[in-house]
């Protein structure tokens, strides 16, 4: 392993700490740590309340207690039936007794020998010959300064890994949290003043070691308001770039969009017409849409993104429609090639394995090698172009993308989102003053406003809650 350095930085490689070697570098990097910062903010997940410190003589069956005493001796044994190893103790405090059993960790005889001073927590139970007993207890040997790491106080725990342990992460942690040269904070002072919040440093030391189940509480509040505080400063950002970029603008075409509404084999829900609306008025403006449409399964949503689409082919520009699967992106090339056929407006599909159009004139459909498809796409022939990934590999380059509708869309990352929405051919000389695409996202599942407001933050938002 590399060489220890006695100050750590928070993006110093978790090698580096005291305590990691090759048998535990593999299963932390398994749990996603890879740097001190990776280890610190490695938040437990629960707590054990060790807290409270007895004698032997006040012990009571059924409470879950530390008990501080000094090993008076110790036996190991392997039961013949089962073949479990048992190491059993007797530690003495202030003249009362209590008898210790764990079970099948034999390494444990090497540390727990006659005469040691140790803290053990657990639950006590009334042993056959109504003793008291515990079993399995958390266990740790005490220096001079009867300091505790797994005892004897509010214990974290954490989500573990086969390799890995609460223990063990608990002494990585403190290793890491003495050795740290500084915990830079992150949030203004004034915010913290004005939310009553802990300092990074005293939250990061307070989460994984508190005092109390108080100070736990105050460091995850802490913790938290900042998982939720940056991203809604990036939206906000977002959100202000969006306004302040250019988008193409849709004019609402009356005409097309009644003759399509009137040709559908069914009458749109209020829920609908609402929410093409919204987007349809949205479309009109100068800045790009960042629209949210959510509805069950069953609610509509292809259709009210096939209203958009059809505007936009119209009004002369194209549209682009990313589904997460092949299976999705299929099913969405048939239903627009249904609603779309009394209009004769062709529709392409381009997925991994095969590029399809439908030709609207003559009301079928044929495959394509991809490299003439993208042509069509390149010309601004092909007006509706419908896929997967594969609409984003950098061979697909759109003419005159003026509308970006993705589908399921939390289940594509942010840098997809934004690869689809960039996607206008164009020479790096204009690319700064190249229109976005409005941008459509849907979705079937169920959000609580409130929620989408904070993880879509830079969406508007609209609901289909009627079923047609």
């Amino acid at each position: 392993m590399a060489s220890r350095t006695p100050s750590l930085e928070m993006n110093t490689p978790i090698e580096r700490l005291k305590g990691v070697n090759t048998s535990i570098l593999k299963p932390l990097k398994g749990l996603g740590i890879t740097t001190i910062h990776d280890l610190l903010f490695h938040i437990p997940t629960r707590y054990e309340d060790f807290s409270h410190i007895i004698h032997v003589a006040d012990a009571a069956p059924g409470s879950t207690v530390t008990i501080q005493g000094t090993i008076e001796s110790t036996e190991s044994v392997r039961t013949w039936k089962r073949g479990m190893h048992l190491l059993r103790a007797t530690v003495a405090d202030d003249g009362s007794t209590i008898d210790v059993v764990w079970f099948n960790q034999p390494f444990l005889s090497r540390t727990l020998v006659r005469g040691k001073h140790i803290s053990l927590s657990g639950k006590i139970t009334m042993n056959d010959h109504g003793g008291y007993t515990m079993q399995n207890p958390a266990y740790e040997l005490l220096g001079a300064d009867s300091h505790t790491t797994h005892t004897g106080r509010i214990v974290p725990v954490y989500s573990e890994t086969a390799g890995i342990t609460s223990r063990w992460l608990r002494y990585l942690v403190k290793n890491a949290l003495a050795h740290i040269a500084d915990i830079t904070e992150t949030l203004p002072h004034d915010i913290i003043k004005r939310q009553h919040l802990l300092s990074l440093h005293d939250a990061i030391t307070g989460i994984h070691f508190p005092r109390t189940q108080k100070e736990a509480d105050a460091a995850r509040h802490r913790i938290a308001f900042e998982e939720l505080f940056v991203p809604q400063l990036l939206i906000g950002e977002a959100r202000r770039e969006i306004k302040h970029s250019l988008a193409t603008q849709i004019p609402f075409d009356l005409t097309t969009v009644k003759s399509f509404v009137d040709g559908l084999p069914f009458q749109l829900t209020q829920a609908q017409r609402k929410a093409a609306w919204e987007i349809l008025l949205d479309m009109e403006k100068n800045t790009p849409m960042n629209r949210l449409l959510e509805g069950d399964v069953g609610s509509g949503k292809t259709v009210v993104a096939a209203i958009a689409i059809i505007n936009t082919a119209h009004n002369g520009w194209q549209s682009a429609v990313m589904a997460p699967t092949e299976v999705l992106a299929r099913q969405h090339f048939a239903s627009f090639t249904k609603l779309f056929t009394p209009f004769h407006l062709d529709v392409g599909l381009l997925t991994g394995s095969s590029a399809l159009i439908y030709d609207g004139e003559l009301d079928t459909v044929r495959k394509m090698k991809k490299t003439d498809f993208l042509a069509e796409v390149r010309s601004g022939r092909l007006k509706v172009v419908v896929g997967t990934h594969a609409l984003i590999a950098h061979t697909v380059s759109f003419r005159a993308i003026a509308l970006a509708v993705l589908d399921e869309q939390h289940r594509f990352g942010v840098a997809q989102r934004a690869a689809l929405t960039k996607r206008n051919s164009t020479d790096t000389a204009t690319a700064a003053h190249t229109p976005l695409p409005h941008f459509l996202s849907m979705t079937a599942t169920p959000i609580p406003r409130t929620l989408t407001l904070t993880i879509y933050g830079d969406l508007d938002l609209s609901v289909l809650d009627e079923m047609p």
